[in-house]
């Protein structure tokens, strides 16, 4: 019983001989103004830090990450098709090729593209729309962190976001212009979809264009919609509500669309889709001065091999913890450091004041 006893007290005493942790006796304490002002500031400091490093850790940050698409399995992918041209439909007609040669027969076949008459002039809320949707491109444009934004609030920036609203009121005047809208099943190799004066013909040995009409042509247009596969909330494309305006009958406009598949993976969004980089070059044909082409409409895409995920990435729970006691640690000895060194100051002032006034 005594060698149990023995044991325990010397157990006890070694562990206390380990502690690092040294207690002051509260009769050895004294408390000061000025130390429970520190404290009090202290206290605001943690509050403040500890409130924005949990608000850090609990945003999403949208992280891109680059590969190569080896999708092999989808050998066509749909082109979203909404273009209004100036001019009556019976003057235009559109097609689109590409190496195959057999595309613009299966267009013909499958009556993919729809032409319906409609006024080109927007009414005072589709112009409304149509310079929201411009200045929200070009704010795109110069900052590219707006659309990590938009993958975050998809609820805001949904697929109909960027279309125009219905007509609300109806022109008397005759419709002078063709809206050509529809889906297109393309296949995933470069191709040319184009609007050009006449209407298409197809043949086996590929296709032409009738002109029944010999005078100029109107191509100024308006895109009120260009995508390829899905749409992806939270996206708007580059020629979304692109308006170009020719003012001659030879002008010819060319946009140069490079096509990049995408991996979408947050909160909002979970699907697979494309988002495009587009160069628009247009001019007037004149063979008489070298300017040499045909007048009209070309959508020239081509597909990139180049895959971009998109994914949230969420902070770890243990760097969070590791973080909260660093900070409340840091600031607790850092202010303590702080009050010793400016009490002891203070103490040494007080000190050489009494000296003198004794002296």
């Amino acid at each position: 019983m005594r060698r149990r006893n023995i044991a325990k007290v010397i157990t006890t005493e070694t562990i206390k001989e380990l502690d690092v942790f040294p207690k002051v006796p509260d009769e050895c304490t004294e408390t000061t103004q000025s130390g429970g002002g520190v404290s009090i500031i202290c206290f605001i400091i943690v509050a403040g830090l500890v409130y924005s490093e949990i608000r850090h850790y609990t945003a999403v940050e949208i992280v891109y990450k680059y590969g190569v698409d080896t999708d092999n399995a989808s050998r066509t992918l749909d082109m979203n098709l909404d273009i209004t041209v100036a001019s009556p439909c019976d003057s235009i007609g559109s097609d689109l090729i590409d190496p195959t040669g057999d595309q613009s027969m299966q267009m013909f076949i499958d009556n993919s593209l729809k032409e319906e008459p409609t006024w080109f002039e927007l009414d005072s809320q589709q112009k409304l729309k149509l310079g929201f949707i411009n200045l929200f491109q070009r704010l795109q444009a110069e900052d590219p962190s707006l659309q990590t934004l938009m993958f975050r609030k998809t609820n805001l920036f949904n697929t109909t976001f960027r279309n125009l609203p219905e007509r609300e009121t109806v022109p008397t005047r005759p419709k002078d212009a063709c809206r050509i809208h529809g889906t297109l099943k393309v296949k995933r190799i470069e191709g040319n979809f184009h609007v050009m004066a006449g209407k298409s013909l197809h043949h086996p040995m590929g296709h032409a264009h009738l002109v029944i009409n010999d005078g100029p042509v109107n191509f100024t247009h308006r895109i009120n919609h260009l995508s390829f596969g899905p749409l992806l909330p939270g996206v708007v494309n580059p020629l979304d509500l692109e308006q170009r305006t020719s003012n001659t009958g030879r002008r010819m406009f060319q946009y140069f669309v490079d096509i990049v598949p995408v991996a979408v993976r947050t909160a909002g969004v979970t699907d697979n889709g494309y988002q495009y980089a587009v160069t628009v070059l247009d001019k007037d044909v004149d063979h008489s001065s070298g300017e040499h082409g045909t007048p009209g409409i070309f959508v020239k895409y081509s597909l990139n091999p180049l895959l971009i995920r998109i994914s949230e990435v969420h902070g770890s729970y243990w760097q969070l913890v590791v973080r909260l006691c660093g900070i409340i640690g840091g600031v607790y000895v850092c202010s303590g450091l702080l009050h010793a060194v400016v009490y002891c100051i203070w103490d040494c002032i007080r000190c050489k004041k009494a000296t003198i006034l004794s002296s």
